[in-house]
């Protein structure tokens, strides 16, 4: 699995008021196209995603579950549109689940996508 690195991980000290926020970034390939999950961030309801990089054929997704014993599913965006990206995107995410991985569902040729979800306390 591609691990993921985190970003001033609770509380945040970067941009904006300190420990309001983190950054998760997964960087997924072809060869290493599912993310490790990213867990304990459930109160930080506030997040937006970004997918970039080379593409290939390959589909993006955010994807989210409430306990260890479910499976994953895709995340939403706030019109209820499931969250899997076919190239470069921008968007808010609608839930705030506890255990949180980005995944290529199609993998592609070649791909290198980056995936960073930004989490924020209201």
């Amino acid at each position: 699995m591609a691990a993921p690195t985190v970003a001033g991980a609770k509380p945040f000290t970067g941009a904006g008021t300190p420990g309001d926020g983190a950054v998760v970034v997964w960087n997924l390939t072809s060869a290493d196209p599912v993310g490790d999950p990213v867990a304990g961030y459930e109160d930080y309801a506030d997040r937006t995603v970004q997918f970039y990089g080379t593409w290939g054929g390959a589909t993006a997704q955010l994807q989210g579950k409430l306990s260890d014993a479910a499976g994953y599913e895709p995340l939403s965006d706030p019109q209820g549109n499931a969250i899997s990206k076919t190239a470069n995107a921008l968007e808010a995410v609608l839930e705030a689940v506890p255990i949180t991985r980005a995944a290529l569902s199609n993998v592609g040729v070649g791909a290198s996508i980056t995936v960073v979800l930004y989490v924020r306390k209201k």
